[in-house]
């Protein structure tokens, strides 16, 4: 279920213990929880899983499981991005104290790069001939990270403020934390604001905006029930009409 997926992710993208916390049982709207409260470590680990019973649970966390899993550079601050370029001729071996796949730490070893694709990790003397070794001492190399739902960055909310500009800060944003693609999010509102969110996300690409992989619309077609934060008076059934007008716009958006 999504509950369980996203828990595991948010422990992984946020290099943290998540403890999720969940009801069991049916609520006053006859809506059955099945509880699934779950503590996870930072490498995405289930430590601790209940199902749909009433249940307390002690768990001790390990520190040191926080400090291997930190994805920082060695000035112990913001990430460092070191970009592949796909254009480059020349093959990479990158070089660092420890490389991180997201399940595994690799020491003594390197990461291959030919035209910006990944090709492997091997043992530093088993480097190909013709790689150029780039060396990136007292670093912990891991892969950037994709942020798949964020309504904007550096101040600036992407549903209030419709423009290229606040797409360019939240991707300023994105890179203090390592992040390197972001998909723009606008919640429930009107049709027309949606379409509007979906033509400045094509300006911005086309002007060669960088990390945008796209517009996650969360909403307007849910259920009014379980509408959480969502704005009530803009939560509709889908019309053929209106699906078609998003997704025409989206394909034309589309690189």
């Amino acid at each position: 279920m999504a509950w369980k997926t996203l828990l595991r992710a948010r422990a992984i993208e946020n290099q943290s213990y998540v403890i999720g916390v969940n009801r069991v049982g049916d609520d006053g709207n006859n809506i059955h929880h099945s509880g699934d409260s779950m503590i996870i470590d930072p490498l995405g680990e289930i430590l601790y899983e209940s199902s749909e019973t009433q249940d307390v649970h002690t768990i001790t966390l390990q520190k040191t499981t926080l400090q291997r899993s930190a994805v920082v550079s060695h000035s112990g601050a913001t990430p460092t991005i070191f970009p592949f370029n796909h254009k480059a001729p020349m093959a990479t071996a990158f070089i660092a104290r420890e490389i991180f796949t997201g399940t595994e730490i690799h020491t003594g070893s390197a990461v291959l790069v030919r035209e910006g694709t990944v090709t492997g990790i091997v043992p530093i003397s088993d480097i190909p001939a013709g790689y150029r070794q780039r060396e990136l001492s007292g670093y912990l190399l891991a892969p950037a990270f994709l942020d798949l739902q964020i309504y904007g960055g550096n101040g600036k909310l992407f549903s209030a403020e419709m423009t290229t500009e606040a797409l360019e800060a939240t991707y300023e944003y994105c890179l203090q934390g390592g992040c390197t693609q972001f998909q723009i999010t606008l919640a429930t509102n009107s049709i027309e604001k949606f379409l509007r969110g979906l033509e400045v996300a094509k300006q911005y690409r086309n002007q060669g905006g960088k990390g945008l992989l796209g517009v996650h619309l969360e909403g307007p077609y849910i259920n009014p029930v379980k509408k959480g934060a969502h704005i009530e008076k803009f939560i509709k059934k889908p019309t053929e009409e209106e699906l078609a007008s998003c997704c025409m716009r989206e394909k034309r958006s589309s690189p």
